[in-house]
């Protein structure tokens, strides 16, 4: 790969810690998009004999809601292929707890039979594994099963149904994948994959307002691609394993690389749509990077909601402060005690644009090397909008 392009790419990577994109949609580009106003059933796996870039349906997504134990829960689940993950919250506390496959690989038999790695912040704001869902989904689609604690001394039974919402949009998860060697060996290989969603159907019926989303989807991951210029995935899926046997070729270090993007669904309800895209990249060198971006839509206009959507004027003083108090509290940092002393780049602390929105409250998140260097990871602050009611604008987004 020529240097300027390297370059690039870990510009493009680092860049994507930053404010997210203008809110102009381009619904220019919808070819896999399905006609406006149709119910859509996923389907459990991609068709064998679909190429390789195809954009296929393969998989779902899902709002639970149940109890672990006594103490009421929703999970938002996504399902990939044959791989389970998502996150969930308590319902009385609101922040998420991530639910990951164990090592990354798949994690749901033909039964239904699943495991689930539960992460979170403990007390003393470290992050690390918290818990572990053992259990199966229903042929009736209820999840039932085991939690346990990381440390195996706690387990609560759970059971989960499907929440409908009614002001939210149906989707289909799509997937785009190109794979060249063996990724399950020790052997070189090349690895994309693309998911995402792709709505086919809002309950206001607007098939206007779903092209709009569903065109600024497919920009977001254009725009997220590893290029030079924005690319089309089944384009820039060619050209990145492409790139990676020309330089494997070309010298005797050989490693893999991988290119993903995951989205994360954190609400789907009150006619707003929440999406994180996480993406992951790793061409060789120390170690991968990783970043993710939030998007919010209002499902009556299609546009992409700001802070300013949200918050009344002259909210940026308040909320800001709040937020800093949280964060000084995650990594235990007093009051007067400049932040550059527990390893943050400035002093002075700054809200940024990349949040996302629940029923309950905000969660603005920076990632690694926007406020913090990489050994700190990202930080995830979450703020409940009971803690901020007075900052909400009265025929705002969010209504308390």
């Amino acid at each position: 790969m020529k240097p300027i392009c390297s370059l690039f790419l870990l510009v493009l990577f680092l860049a994507m810690a930053v404010a997210c994109n203008n809110n102009t949609g381009n619904t220019g580009n919808n070819a896999q998009s399905s006609a406006a106003g149709k119910e859509f059933k996923v389907s459990d796996a991609a068709p064998t004999n679909a190429p390789p870039t195809e954009a296929v349906s393969d998989g779902f997504f899902k709002i639970m809601q149940g109890k672990v134990g006594t103490a009421e829960i929703e999970m938002r689940l996504l399902k990939v292929a044959n791989r389970l993950s998502g996150s969930y919250s308590y319902t009385k506390i609101g922040a998420h707890l991530e639910l990951i496959a164990p090592d990354n690989k798949d994690n749901l038999t033909p039964d239904g039979s699943f495991t689930l790695l539960e992460f979170g912040e403990d007390a003393k704001g470290e992050y690390g594994q918290s818990g572990e869902f053992s259990g199966k989904i229903l042929p009736d689609g209820k999840m039932t099963g085991t939690w346990k604690s990381a440390d195996g001394k706690r387990s609560l039974p759970f059971e989960l149904t499907e929440r409908s919402a009614k002001a939210s949009a149906n989707m289909a998860i799509r997937r785009i994948v190109k794979t060249e060697g063996n990724c399950n060996t020790d052997e070189t290989c090349c690895h994309f994959e693309v998911v995402y969603p792709d709505i086919t159907f809002i309950s206001e019926g607007n098939a206007q307002i779903m092209q709009t989303i569903n065109g600024r989807i497919m920009q977001i991951l254009s725009e997220s691609m590893p290029s030079e210029n924005p690319t089309n995935p089944q384009e820039a899926a060619a050209r990145f394993c492409k790139e990676f046997n020309e330089v494997n070729t070309e010298t005797d270090f050989k490693t893999s690389w991988e290119f993903e993007i995951m989205p994360e669904i954190y609400l789907n309800d009150a006619n707003i749509l929440s999406i994180g895209f996480a993406n992951y990249v790793y061409m060789g060198g120390a170690h991968p990077n990783s970043a993710e971006t939030f998007h919010n839509f209002k499902l009556t206009t299609g546009k992409e909601i700001e802070l300013t959507d949200i918050f009344k004027a002259g909210y940026q003083p308040k909320l800001t402060a709040i937020a800093e108090q949280k964060m000084r509290k995650l990594h235990n940092i007093p009051p007067k005690k400049p932040l550059s002393e527990y390893g943050f780049f400035e002093d002075t602390f700054e809200l940024n644009n990349n949040f996302a929105l629940s029923l309950k409250g905000i969660t603005f998140l920076y990632n690694p090397y926007e406020i913090t260097p990489y050994v700190m990871g990202e930080q995830r602050i979450y703020i409940p909008f009971t803690e901020v009611k007075d900052l909400l604008k009265p025929d705002g987004v969010v209504f308390w």
